[in-house]
């Protein structure tokens, strides 16, 4: 074997970057289904069409997408999910080596650094295989504000902390509960430790604000009772070290708030734990090898729980070609029209049918709780159901001969004795579409014609006669781009448009107007 050779695989960084890149190139070449892939793909997709928009409207009657994450799609759109996934694990193997030899450099009582950086990468692939692409990134930028806060100047750390949060709010916010950490043990200066705490709350607050979403996220309290035991056994174990105290700690108390108000966080907040765990096991326990591998196994296998889940999904219903048959029929109906597709289990609907047509839900877990709440109960009457129809303006229901989402099965039960106001246009024997009879119209009052609907704007014609309520959720972002109009919310959240004859466009787009005034464009 070449000298050279040898010396390059016995570097101490090795180990963790050569499992990164075997991972990456596996998920790369193989591609494996996730529910969690189709929103990426579809936001990249999005991005592409409209750039930095702010608002999209084939979701959920419309919702803003700013609080998702800010650098994502701009990355996603120009590298593509699967490769922009498999280049940030590998860019994470290399600082996660960094940061792991550098805390055995302060601290040598602290062992196992090559091993303590394979195991933060096999949190990264699991992030990856999993499809969590948004929150792949931001832990990988996360690293290297830990990284830059041992070995760079407190701004070089402030601006990749702020950069964590742009990419991914939840890793922002673990972000912002380690550098609490950091400051109540003394671990680093205060500015050091404040540079990791206040620009990701700060910026996960300013697009709460300027972008308001809402929703919840379920997290069980078996889970909570889990995570919170794991975190204990792991102040125990690291108890000699003020920094672990304070940060399992802290880390507890920010999963019971989690758990206990309702955020769109919820569950995600174990998330920490599946990723950093193994890392602070392999290097802080007194065990012997045996028993420390022992340990690692549960908490290795709730960060590849999601990707385990993944494998009895279908690849063909990730696919675009299992959509296109539902998408010619649709596109083929008078626009603009919205359409409510039963979620599947990969989600894929969101993804291919909502890129064509606005879909009455989407793929996003807390907004469906928030505005769908009706299909997370324990029954869906007949009744209900076309209530809720009416009331987004859904005139075509469509339902796919496949596995479907959780928050699908009651709406597939009903689905399989139609109700009377349902009428069947379509069945290839893999989509069946019905038509709502008792349907409402997108334009709820007025009189007024809706000439256009895309994904950051709306297009009417006005009859000059009073107001005319669009079954659009408002926006203070709304502005009329087109025309004579005045804009402004309702009582129930929807899109009030007034103004003398003549065809309007309203469109999404930032303003300081908007920032100073929430209430419309008047």
């Amino acid at each position: 074997m070449p000298t050279s050779f040898r010396s390059i695989i016995r570097h101490r960084h090795a180990p963790a970057i050569v499992v990164a890149v075997v991972g990456a190139l596996i998920y790369a070449v193989w591609q494996p289904p996730s529910n969690d892939f189709a929103v990426q793909h579809f936001r990249f997709e999005l991005f592409r069409e409209s750039p930095f928009a702010i608002w999209n409207n084939q979701w959920f009657a419309g919702h803003h997408t700013p609080a998702y994450s800010l650098l994502v799609p701009l990355l996603g759109s120009v590298l593509g999910p699967v490769w922009m996934g498999s280049i940030c694990v590998v860019v994470g193997a290399w600082l996660g080596s960094l940061l792991v030899h550098r805390l055995v450099e302060l601290h040598p009582d602290l062992r196992y650094p090559r091993v303590a950086s394979v195991m933060l990468v096999l949190g990264l692939l699991a992030s990856l295989y999993g499809g969590r692409t948004t929150f792949l990134l931001g832990s990988v930028i996360g690293i290297g504000a830990l990284h830059a806060s041992l070995t760079s100047h407190w701004r070089i750390t402030a601006l990749s902390a702020l950069f964590t949060a742009f990419a991914s709010p939840v890793a922002g916010l673990f972000l912002a509960v380690i550098g609490m950490a950091v400051v109540c043990a003394r671990s680093l200066s205060v500015r050091h430790g404040l540079a990791l705490v206040v620009p990701p709350l700060a910026a996960i607050g300013a697009v709460a604000v300027l972008f308001p979403e809402g929703g919840d996220f379920p997290f069980p309290r078996g889970g909570v009772i889990n995570v919170v035991l794991a975190t204990a056994v792991l102040a125990v174990l690291g108890w000699r070290y003020l920094f672990m105290r304070w940060m399992c700690l802290g880390y507890a108390a920010f999963v019971v708030l989690c758990a206990v108000l309702t955020t769109p966080v919820g569950g995600n907040a174990a998330r920490l734990l599946a990723l950093a765990a193994p890392v602070v096991l392999v290097m802080v326990a007194r065990l012997a090898v045996p028993w420390v591998a022992i340990m690692l196994v549960p908490l290795l296998a709730l960060g590849w729980a999601p990707v385990s889940a993944m494998v009895t999904l279908d690849h063909e219903q990730s696919e675009e070609e299992f959509y296109l048959p539902l998408i010619d029929v649709l596109e083929a109906l008078p626009a603009p029209l919205r359409v409510e597709v039963v979620p599947l289990a990969t989600h894929g609907e969101a993804d291919w049918v909502g890129l064509s047509v606005p879909i009455a839900r989407g793929w996003n877990r807390q907004l469906d709780r928030k505005y769908n709440s009706l299909f997370y109960g324990r029954s869906l009457t007949p009744d209900q159901y076309l209530d809720w129809l009416q009331s987004l303006g859904v005139r075509y229901v469509a339902i796919a001969d496949a596995t479907l989402d959780v928050a699908g099965e009651l709406e597939a039960e009903l689905l399989a004795d139609p109700p009377s106001y349902l009428k069947k246009i379509h069945d290839d024997g893999m989509w069946r579409v019905y038509e709502v009879v008792a349907h409402t119209e997108l334009i709820a009052s007025g009189h007024a014609e809706l000439t256009e609907l895309i994904t950051d704007s709306f297009r009417l014609h006005l009859d000059g006669d009073g107001p005319v309520v669009v079954r659009v959720r408002f926006s203070p972002w709304f502005r009329v781009t087109e025309g004579d109009a005045c804009v402004r919310p309702n009582s129930l959240g929807w899109t009030v448009v007034s103004g003398p004859e003549g065809d309007v466009r309203i469109r999404a787009s930032l303003s300081a107007f908007a920032v100073l005034d929430h209430n419309g464009d008047c």
